[in-house]
């Protein structure tokens, strides 16, 4: 089982699209009328993983092609002798080991496996430049090996909640905080702060500036008084 959107396993269909378009690009600008002749010739091919024709698979039984695959040859031979030659070679046949090409593994967070919240990623063609990149985050339903069931927004007919399956490799762990977590740190201790602790760390004090002054002015007495000339 796959989930809706995972472009990933869709392997099958991408190698067909590179043989189609591999045929096509022999036929350069006349390419739209090979195009029936060359889909004609993938359909009657033989798949070593169906061990059979897409035709056959389809119809029941394979497309008479317009041409022959075996020249005619001048050599006369029995169709008993045929027969059992052509027994032979098929049986030493084998098919060919298939390419895997994708042999890199997939980053999966490790936290997965025990969070209740996840994020998950946009992989919308639509994705604006400034939208975020992950939704969420959504709750956890259960957990398989591929996917995981999540309470995500459904965006069919009216975007509601529902549980719906979506690949490991488009999720990122939410670490959701306790109701209790932030408890005491709002608390303040209720106690006269010292002279060194009302002070702010690094701001240096003011200096002062004692001035002093004379002494028939701070002694209370008045001047004598000249008189004008």
């Amino acid at each position: 089982m796959t989930t809706p959107y995972h472009p990933q396993t869709n392997g099958l269909v991408e190698r067909l699209h590179r043989q189609l378009k591999g045929a096509l690009l022999c036929h350069g600008k006349s390419w739209f009328d090979a195009l029936p002749l060359v889909l004609l010739g993938l359909r009657t091919a033989w798949k070593d993983d169906l061990q059979s024709t897409p035709a056959e698979l389809t119809y029941g039984e394979n497309i008479r092609v317009p041409g022959e695959f075996l020249a005619p040859s001048d050599k006369s031979q029995s169709a008993g002798a045929l027969l059992r030659s052509l027994r032979k070679h098929f049986r030493e046949l084998t098919p060919a080991p298939m390419a895997r090409h994708g042999t890199k593994n997939t980053f999966v967070f490790k936290d997965l496996a025990t969070c209740t919240h996840v994020f998950v990623r946009n992989d919308k063609s639509d994705r604006t430049a400034l939208q975020a990149p992950y939704e969420g985050p959504f709750r956890v339903v259960s957990r398989s090996e591929k996917y995981f069931v999540v309470t995500a927004p459904f965006y069919g007919r009216g975007a509601h909640l529902k549980d719906i399956p979506i690949s490991i490799d488009r999720l990122k762990p939410a670490f959701i905080l306790a109701d209790d977590a932030n408890t005491g740190l709002n608390q303040v201790e209720d106690r006269p702060l010292t002279s060194q602790e009302a002070t702010p760390v690094g701001v240096a004090p003011k200096a002062t500036r004692r001035v002093k002054f004379s002494s028939r002015f701070s002694s209370g007495q008045k001047s004598p008084t000249r008189g004008v000339m």
